[in-house]
């Protein structure tokens, strides 16, 4: 578990150069319930996505390995933002927000909420 911002960017980069630097991985175990739990929420196709859905590019082929990495259109970074907050807790995931302080959705990840959770 990271304590900080920067050291959870240092632990996503050296996952993003693993499992997004070359062919994709199946999702660990965690990742995919990840996932399948944002279809429900979110759902797409290989050729349709539900109006509102705030992905850039397919959620599920967003994930590698027990990484994801999907940008949400600007009109709806916040409650992407929230949503996939809440879910990668939900499911015992780390997840970074790696915004300009200016654009982040000011949710506090686990290690600044809860300190004693990561000491």
């Amino acid at each position: 578990m990271p304590h900080s911002d920067l050291e959870a960017h240092r632990h996503f980069v050296r996952l993003a150069d693993t499992y997004l630097g070359g062919p994709p991985t199946p999702p660990t175990e965690k990742m995919a319930a990840f996932v399948a739990e944002l279809q429900s929420i979110w759902p797409e196709t290989p050729d349709h996505r539900v109006p509102g859905c705030p992905w850039k590019w397919s959620a599920v082929d967003a994930a590698s390995g027990p990484v994801w990495d999907c940008e949400s259109v600007f009109s709806e970074w916040r409650i992407a933002t929230a949503v996939v907050a809440a879910l990668a807790e939900k499911h015992g995931l780390i997840w970074h927000d790696p915004q300009y302080p200016e654009l982040k959705a000011g949710i506090r990840p686990i290690w600044d909420r809860h300190p004693s959770v990561v000491a």
